[in-house]
């Protein structure tokens, strides 16, 4: 039998509530640990925190919401490990040069591709907007 610590709930509050903000690119609990739903099944929910932090905007950008999907589900490239200060916040350390970071090292990709698939759709939009006269 497992405790609600234990399993990741708090009887009183029932799951624990992802945080995101500067330095937290990912699902993060607020115990300090990784939601084990980054492996598995994410919350639509959480999905889109995910993807607000990366820029998007949810209701006219719905179809970059793949990208925030994408995104919470990465593990942290070869040669990153993750660590928790003493608040629980979590940072990552590139293990050949000791160079620490408090963003997660793939948040800058996932926001990179956001701005490539906006400028893609507005391309696309430029060219039918000039092929409509």
């Amino acid at each position: 039998e497992t405790s609600d610590e234990e399993d990741g709930e708090d009887s009183s509050t029932g799951p624990m509530t992802p945080q995101f903000g500067p330095g937290l690119g990912r699902l993060v609990a607020s115990s300090g640990e990784m939601s084990e739903r980054t492996l598995g099944t994410l919350d639509a929910r959480e999905v889109v925190e995910y993807a607000v932090y990366l820029g998007i905007d949810v209701a006219s950008e719905g179809g970059l919401l793949w990208i925030a999907e994408e995104g919470m589900r990465a593990g942290l490239p070869e040669g990153y490990t993750e660590h928790l200060d003493d608040d629980g916040t979590p940072y990552y350390v590139h293990d050949q040069t000791g160079t620490s970071i408090w963003e997660h090292p793939l948040d800058q990709h996932y926001r990179a591709l956001v701005a490539r698939h906006r400028a893609e759709t507005a391309q696309a939009r430029g060219a039918l907007a000039g092929g409509a006269r």
